[in-house]
């Protein structure tokens, strides 16, 4: 599942790449997916530890 959400990533970089060529932009996108990626992973951990 973790290879899967790298192609989604590398997807959505060249699509950031293609619609702007701001290197500054393509920087923060990638910093807020795998910021999104890593809470949602954290928080269903925290999630599945507290209702076992």
């Amino acid at each position: 599942n973790f290879g899967q959400k790298d192609e989604i990533v590398t997807f959505s970089i060249k699509q950031s790449a293609a619609c702007g060529k701001d290197g500054s932009s393509i920087t923060s996108f990638v910093l807020v997916h795998w910021f999104s990626i890593y809470f949602n992973f954290f928080i269903g951990s925290q999630y599945i530890l507290a209702f076992r």
